[in-house]
């Protein structure tokens, strides 16, 4: 809030994007936010949109101009039935891989004794694949409990 709210009303000409990515890069640093890639990518689309809108009409809002753009793209975020959906997409894939899950745990029982044997170095191509499939067994498992806490909540609302 301390970012956006002085400039919102304000027409483009009086704004600078150059200087409020510099404000969001320092209040993620202050508050030791990690950089989300997304978030990087919205940014440069912001300093390429204030560049074209500069060049069309330096007196246009663009937070007025946005506005109902990102209402509508709030809103199919938020969306009770798509986040179900996706809960729905997601568990079904994890229950398509459910047959591999004692493969995967014999293969990674192997690594583990290696490793405390010290028989295989950390920094192998093989360690470095048994951490990214623990980090992708971490991303399903919290996929799958945030999909069942949205379809609980939403079974609550709709059934209450």
């Amino acid at each position: 809030r301390s970012i956006a709210e002085p400039i919102l009303d304000r027409p483009q000409n009086e704004i600078s994007i150059a200087r409020l990515l510099g404000q969001l890069f320092q209040g993620s640093e202050t508050f030791e936010m990690e950089t989300q890639p997304q978030l990087l990518l919205l940014q440069k689309t912001m300093v390429v949109v204030e560049g074209v809108a500069r060049k069309l009409d330096p007196e246009t809002n663009i937070w007025e101009v946005s506005k109902p753009i990102l209402e509508e793209w709030l809103s199919k975020q938020k969306d009770p039935f798509q986040k179900l959906n996706e809960t729905i997409t997601n568990t079904s894939e994890i229950i398509k891989r459910l047959p591999e899950f004692p493969n995967m745990m014999d293969k990674a029982n192997e690594i583990l004794t290696l490793i405390t044997q010290r028989k295989l170095n950390t920094d192998s191509f093989t360690f470095r694949s048994l951490k990214e499939k623990e980090l992708e067994m971490q991303l399903i498992r919290n996929k799958t409990f945030g999909g069942i806490l949205v379809l609980v909540i939403f079974i609550l609302i709709v059934f209450k």
